[in-house]
């Protein structure tokens, strides 16, 4: 993942077979979403949660723990 700015974050994930790449928008808060044909990745920067979610069945694919080096330099000035 890499910040584009406050409301954008640019993401690409290959895990296998599976490979997305996108934007990442804030939609509220830390909230960050990003959905092609087959995907909706969402990633809440709070809580350092990535899931990606299958469009047409609403099946998760994947829910992990990621902090972004952003977020874990402005946790380390508090």
């Amino acid at each position: 993942m890499t910040p584009r700015n406050d409301n954008q974050i640019a993401v690409q994930i290959t895990d296998g077979e599976f490979f997305f790449r996108g934007v990442l928008t804030r939609t509220s808060g830390n909230t960050y979403i990003a959905q092609d044909q087959q995907v909706r990745v969402m990633y809440d920067r709070e809580v350092g949660r990535v899931v990606v979610i299958n469009v047409a069945t609403g099946t998760e694919f994947y829910n992990y723990p990621y902090r972004d080096s952003q977020r874990n330099a402005s946790e380390g000035s508090l």
